[in-house]
């Protein structure tokens, strides 16, 4: 799609399934499964839907999806389909050279995976040419594994960008290029951020896991995964109502069906995802 003299276009980073009790947290299965059907292990579909934007004279990635290097044992457990970024990135006629800047929103394994790819016996980055761009926070906190458990971050994902000088740590807010800016919301990770679009008045958000899907608009309707789940609910509210007055597209980075809509307001006052089609 085309936001002012912006283009704007969704790729999937590879469709997966993953449990989803861990993907709707305290809200009862016989709620969330309406939305979202399960298969024999509990599990749902899921995509990793990112942004490539072509904006201020460059090419941008937000997130790079689940990458090329899954193992085949991880491939059978999230059912991986693919396409990966490189794939997906093919079909716009878009070589990895050429891309110039990589947001990532966090750093969990199924948004920064693509960012490297293995070389021989090493991880290198997919972009050569790019500028990774990160919160300083949530690196730090990459590094130390800070509240995920085993196995949420993984060090392949990021570390080789730094030891090659690719990675830009960013400190707070940030306009990244003219009409592209980061917003900080914590929430699921500390050092999560979202992206704003803006060109000749048009507006886009790309919620990343502060909304993953339209169904987690509602407030109580968030991830197991959320470290801070009530800073979730405060921040997506207040984007949500924003992006509902001000008519923003809005993109959501984990549903396989809408990605992409606009938040409207009923008579009631209740907030819904009206989705966008092509």
């Amino acid at each position: 799609m085309n936001l002012g003299q912006f283009e704007v276009n969704v790729i999937s980073g590879g469709r997966l399934r993953l449990d989803g009790g861990a993907m709707f947290g305290v809200v009862p299965k016989p709620l969330w499964q309406k939305v979202a059907p399960t298969d024999d292990q509990n599990r749902i579909q899921m995509d990793t839907n990112l942004l490539f934007i072509q904006a201020a004279g460059k090419r941008v990635l937000v997130d790079t999806g689940l990458g090329m290097d899954l193992s085949e044992k991880e491939r059978l457990h999230c059912c991986y389909e693919g396409p990966d970024v490189v794939t997906a990135l093919g079909g716009l006629e878009v070589q990895p050279a050429e891309v110039d800047l990589v947001i990532f929103t966090h750093l969990h394994w199924d948004h920064a995976a693509g960012a490297t790819t293995k070389q021989g016996d090493q991880m290198v980055p997919t972009f050569p040419n790019a500028t990774y761009c990160v919160q300083r926070q949530e690196y730090l906190d990459a590094l130390d594994d800070f509240g995920t458990g085993k196995g949420g971050y993984r060090r392949e994902h990021f570390v080789p960008l730094e030891q090659r000088g690719q990675l830009q740590l960013l400190e707070g807010d940030a306009e990244v290029l003219p009409g592209v800016r980061v917003q900080v919301t914590g929430g699921h990770t500390r050092g999560h951020q979202v992206i704003h679009l803006e060109s000749e008045g048009q507006r886009a958000l790309y919620f990343a896991d502060t909304m993953p899907t339209p169904a987690h608009l509602r407030p109580a309707w968030n991830m197991a995964f959320d470290l801070f789940p009530l800073d979730t609910v405060r921040v997506k509210l207040a984007l949500a109502n924003q992006a509902a007055d001000e008519n923003w597209i809005c993109f959501f980075d984990h549903d396989p069906t809408v990605r992409a809509g606009r938040v409207v307001r009923g008579e009631s006052g209740r907030l819904s995802v009206a989705p966008l089609t092509r």
